[in-house]
């Protein structure tokens, strides 16, 4: 299975339960390689699976659990809760189908970077909840990053979730107490034009650090880039260039009142096209402090806000 420009394992499942309901397990990565398919094949019928660490996601609207790096799974376990499945599944012929591909075609960069090409406009006329599975692409430039809670912040180690607490006593929501050092994870909201509009992009997690090549971690501490609202220079050096976004819709915000649109992937752009900033009105000064940043945003700010002239 393709994920941007990365090749994954993906197994996928469709599971039954004693009232004839049906359940999508999607395992990735690691996980779909540590799955050992030849002792399932061996195990004699029924076939129990229990899963667990699983998050759940939807998948054509319908329920779907996709695998996390705390994901378990057991085959046959000897629990109480197997005992009604045992005894309703021995009276019936069980065999293990091989299931279609949920990805009959798998596209090449070059068809990826032109797959459903939207302007920023289209996308935020697009309805978000009919459109939730599909993957788009936008040709736009970066012009500033809005982290008001910095680029990065430290994460639970089993789901990346940010923590709360103080140093001594961090918690995750799924995991409680962290008993392990805490992850520096990315996170950026990307305003980007296309010449003709302007919205925000969300950049997290493991597409950061395919942009610029390097984990937080490296950036937070061998970098020494601790303080969270300082912009290193390789993410400055990615602002008013050319790129194409692959894109698809996430979570709903209340605040903007739609859903966030997610950077999946970022490719070069190749037609040398230039993306003007687009020029408004000088707005009043503002007098709360702005995020700081080790490389002089400020004249390009200045391009942006500069009011317009004849």
């Amino acid at each position: 299975m393709v994920r941007g420009q990365t090749l994954e394992n993906k197994r996928e499942f469709m599971l039954e339960n004693i009232c004839g309901e049906e359940l999508r397990i999607t395992l990735w990565g690691d996980s779909a390689r540590d799955f050992d398919e030849l002792a399932l094949h061996n195990l004699p019928s029924p076939i129990i699976i229990a899963f667990a660490g699983f998050r759940v996601t939807e998948f054509k609207g319908k329920p779907n659990l996709n695998s996390t790096a705390a994901s378990l799974w057991y085959f046959n376990p000897d629990i109480p809760e197997c005992l009604a499945y045992k005894h309703f599944f021995a009276q019936l012929p069980v065999e293990i189908q091989q299931l279609p591909s949920s990805s009959n075609v798998v596209l090449s960069i070059e068809e990826q970077i032109k797959e459903n090409r939207r302007t920023i406009h289209e996308i935020l006329c697009m309805n978000s909840y009919e459109h939730k599975h599909l993957r788009f692409t936008c040709q736009a430039s970066i012009v500033d990053f809005d982290f008001p809670n910095g680029w990065w912040y430290l994460s639970c180690p089993k789901c990346n979730k940010k923590l709360s607490g103080g140093e001594k006593n961090y918690t995750c929501m799924d995991h409680d107490a962290i008993t392990s050092l805490p992850v520096p994870w990315f996170r950026l909201e990307c305003i980007v034009t296309d010449g003709e509009d302007v919205t925000n992009f969300l950049l997290f997690g493991k597409t950061v650090e395919n942009v610029f090549g390097s984990l937080a971690h490296h950036y937070v501490y061998d970098k020494k880039f601790i303080d969270p609202s300082v912009l290193p220079p390789a993410m400055a050096a990615k602002l008013n260039k050319c790129m194409i976004f692959q894109l698809r819709f996430g979570a709903f915000r209340s605040i903007t009142n739609r859903c966030e649109v997610i950077i999946t992937n970022i490719f070069d752009d190749t037609t040398n096209k230039s993306i003007h900033p687009l020029e408004t009105p000088t707005p009043e000064p503002k007098s709360s402090a702005t995020s700081k940043t080790s490389t002089p945003l400020s004249s390009m700010k200045q391009v942006l806000i500069a009011s317009s002239t004849p």
